[in-house]
């Protein structure tokens, strides 16, 4: 008689009853999150769809206008959002470069409605204030430098000056138009 090797793992024992009531709940959240995602994907499907549909009657029809009290609205907020996005760190930088020996800024007020600046000083000599002038002129971020005012400081012997000049990164834009598509 041959004896055969016999291997049992499981030994005829019972189930194991909390690894399958884990297993089955297991499978229902696994269930339970690809009925969700479903529903997320149809839901978005279904929201692109009427972004279609609306962009392609919009196009049928032409740009959507504003009704006069958003073109109000506009008006009233475009100033601030131009003070707002302003490159202030690029004009300080500028302005600081550009005074040189004998020229000190005492004021420097900026416009960002209008696109100008303002600047007031004083210059040691009235040869310094005309070279800071040119400069001004020569710099590429400047338009329409104009000297306003200059008269001689009492008891320095310098110049006091003020100036205006259009600065280009802030050139005035048009309000929107009532109708106006934006």
């Amino acid at each position: 008689m041959s004896w055969e090797p016999r291997i049992d793992l499981l030994g005829r024992a019972r189930l194991p009853v909390p690894g399958l009531v884990m297993l089955a709940l297991g499978a229902l959240l696994a269930l339970w999150q690809g009925v969700a995602l479903w529903q997320d994907r149809e839901g978005l499907a279904s929201q692109r769809d009427g972004l279609a549909r609306l962009e392609r009657a919009a196009s049928r029809q032409g740009a959507p206008a504003m009704s006069a009290a958003d073109a109000q609205r506009h008006a009233q907020f475009e100033p601030v959002a131009r003070h707002l996005a302003a490159p202030w760190q690029q004009l300080l930088d500028q302005v600081e470069s550009w005074s040189g020996s004998g020229v000190v800024l005492l004021r420097l007020t900026p416009d960002a409605e209008t696109g100008r600046i303002a600047l007031s000083g004083s210059a040691g000599t009235p040869e310094a204030l005309a070279r800071y002038v040119m400069v001004l002129e020569k710099a590429p971020a400047l338009k329409d430098v104009q000297l306003l005012r200059h008269e001689r400081a009492e008891g320095q012997g310098g110049v006091e000056f003020d100036l205006e000049a259009s600065w280009a990164a802030m050139a005035p834009r048009a309000a929107p138009r009532a109708g106006a598509p934006r």
